[in-house]
């Protein structure tokens, strides 16, 4: 998987939630691309609820590297991906 599908993978999955694209845009901070595949973002816990209930999501841990003192929390977010038996994400 490219960078590229990585992060419109990420911001498709937090717009499912949030419900405008560019929010969701806002609320990423950063995008692993490499396994584990994943994402931060600055979301509440109404969101957060909401997120983990996703079909394509595997888990969410906190993000305790975030600026804990900001009204929202860092959330990770860990998609489950198409990799097929190995694991290794190169499908493309």
């Amino acid at each position: 998987m490219n960078d590229l599908r990585s992060l419109e993978l990420c911001i498709g999955m937090l717009a499912k939630v949030i419900g405008i694209e560019e929010e969701a845009r806002r609320k990423i901070y950063v995008v692993w691309c490499k396994i584990p595949f994943g994402f931060p973002a600055e979301i509440d816990g109404e969101t957060s609820n909401k997120l983990k209930n996703l079909e394509d999501v595997l888990t969410l841990l906190p993000d305790y590297a975030h600026d804990v003192q900001k009204q929202d929390r860092g959330i990770l977010v860990f998609p489950l991906l198409e990799f097929g038996p190995n694991l290794t994400g190169s499908s493309d």
